[in-house]
């Protein structure tokens, strides 16, 4: 049997690792310098060539103007992987919803369970809503959408705990993302989040949430959930870690934590 806060128990066993990837791997102000530089470069050269172009009034001409157009066009390439990354870190490119779940998981909100949607998975927030409002369901399918395995190892520990059970139990779980759901949902306080704050990781692939579950009945949880996120694509999902597999296997198998 599972305790009250058997998802928290579960999320928190993801703390050790959640906890490498919370320091930023860099400040976004140098970003913006470097974005900065490059736009002025650009713009410099987009200069040059409108005073060759006034200036052009023989062939010979032509050869420097193609040359700047090739500098330009060289130096706009540059630019761009550049101006990404910092729309990607400063939530520039978020739309208008996205922005609106980025701003009612910020640090310090608590929010409602049972108000979440399905929001998809453009960002760690929108998909960090999208888990909560399945599990508030009962939405087998939708959660195990929502998730993620760290890397194969993992996935194939859940796939030999699910090949490990009686056959009407693999019928019933036929994946090991649904049998990951289906033994989390229950287990998910239908109370509030209160988000303690996000982090992200180097490669900007990775990034977690911490805070606490509250109970419907008002109850805070006494430990730090850690969740972690991986961007899968253009989407992101909630990573399942080998300390999650594990603890469900020793569930099963009548021996996890009361």
């Amino acid at each position: 049997m599972t305790s009250k806060f058997g998802w928290v128990i579960t999320l928190g066993l993801a703390m050790a690792a959640g906890a490498l990837v919370l320091a930023r791997w860099r400040d976004v102000g140098v970003l913006r310098a470097e974005v900065a530089g490059r736009q002025s470069a650009v713009a410099r050269l987009e200069d040059l060539r409108r005073e060759n172009e006034q200036r052009r009034v023989r062939a010979t001409q032509a050869p420097s103007v193609a040359a700047d157009e090739a500098a330009i066009a060289k130096a706009q390439a540059e630019l761009k992987p550049l101006e990404a990354r910092l729309a990607r870190v400063s939530g520039m490119n978020l739309g208008a919803g996205d922005k609106a779940g980025a701003e009612r998981f910020a640090a310090g909100r608590k929010v409602p369970v049972k108000d979440c949607r399905q929001a998809g998975y453009a960002t760690p927030q929108a998909a960090f809503e999208t888990a909560l409002w399945a599990a508030a369901g009962g939405d087998v399918d939708a959660f195990a959408r929502s998730i993620f395995f760290v890397d194969d190892r993992t996935r194939k520990a859940a796939a030999d705990l699910l090949a490990s059970l009686p056959f009407d139990a693999q019928q019933r779980y036929q994946t090991p993302e649904r049998l990951v759901a289906e033994l989390t949902i229950p287990n998910v306080p239908l109370g509030q989040f209160e988000v303690n704050g996000w982090g992200e990781a180097k490669d900007l692939t990775i990034t977690t949430v911490a805070g606490r579950f509250w109970s419907a009945e008002g109850e805070a949880s006494g430990k730090t959930t850690v969740v972690p996120f991986r961007r899968q694509g253009d989407e992101w999902k909630v990573m399942v870690l080998p300390q999650v597999v594990a603890h469900f296997a020793a569930q099963l198998q009548g021996g996890a934590t009361k």
